[in-house]
């Protein structure tokens, strides 16, 4: 999809922020495949993106919610038994939204659904440029986890920096997708730069290589983003299969080094020219 065509539904997400957090200081947490729209809905009413790792245990994640003072919980229906089982534990005024079916929701809790029928325009902006879009937590492998707090400022020139011949060089002509979570690092900033490149989505039905390669040749992707442990595995696969990537002409890993075996073979064989 492009950008501009997700207008709509950011005018949606928009609205149920503003509805819900009306101060600043107020977070909206998430983590589903219209993270893209709510990236810039919540931010766009001047509250905090605060993304959440599903797969922390139970206790940081309720830690996380509290510690943030979250006002409003986008979840997608594939998590509604988490949620069902943090609920007691979540601040009392944070709200519910369920990104799918109502009907998944059980009786228990009370939830909202984002219409897909048309409301008044959501004027978005203006914000402070020091003011916070987004809000991440650790995993707390060294005590309880602890927050990092976005700017406007530095999300923008991250997004710059993102699109420099000599870093990712993400343009137009791409379809990016990109394999590290939305909730980690907001995606290595991918939702941000441009407004008219190509999203060819977020890789969430399945990490092995057959799934990868299959996304990849079906939506054109030339740029992914991801750790060394991905795209051994997806080696893997091209290898085994004597298989060569069409599109994909760029890889980015990060997390840990990259064996050097492994990018020579993407470079070598995998990969477009």
């Amino acid at each position: 999809m492009r950008k501009q065509n997700a207008a709509p539904a950011i005018g949606e997400g928009a609205a149920a922020a503003r509805d819900r957090t009306r101060r600043p200081d107020r977070h909206a947490g998430l983590e589903h495949h219209r993270h893209f729209e709510l990236y810039y809905a919540i931010s766009g009413v001047g509250a905090v993106c605060h993304t959440i790792n599903p797969r922390l245990f139970d206790e940081q994640i309720v830690y996380i919610v509290n510690h943030a003072r979250d006002r409003l919980l986008f979840v997608d229906t594939t998590f509604v038994p988490l949620i069902e089982r943090l609920r007691p534990q979540l601040p009392a005024d944070c709200r519910i939204v369920l990104l799918g079916e109502a009907e998944a929701a059980s009786r228990c809790w009370p939830a909202m659904t984002i219409s897909s029928r048309p409301r008044a325009p959501i004027s978005l902006g203006p914000n402070s440029t020091n003011g916070p879009p987004a809000l991440c937590y650790t995993s707390g492998t060294t005590g309880k986890p602890k927050g990092a707090l976005y700017a406007h400022r530095s999300t923008v020139l991250h997004a710059f920096a993102l699109s420099m011949p000599d870093a990712t060089a993400v343009s137009a002509r791409d379809a990016v997708c990109p394999v590290v979570p939305m909730f980690h690092a907001c995606a290595w900033g991918c939702p941000i730069p441009r407004d008219d490149r190509r999203e060819a989505g977020n890789a969430r039905a399945g990490l092995d290589g057959a799934s990868l390669y299959e996304l990849f040749e079906t939506e054109g992707v030339t740029l992914s983003l991801g750790v060394p442990t991905i795209w051994l595995g997806f080696e893997a696969y091209l290898a085994t299969n004597n298989l060569r990537c069409t599109s994909l002409n760029r890889i980015l890993s990060g997390g840990s080094a990259v064996p050097p075996a492994l990018i020579d073979a993407f470079e070598n064989r995998h990969v477009s020219p």
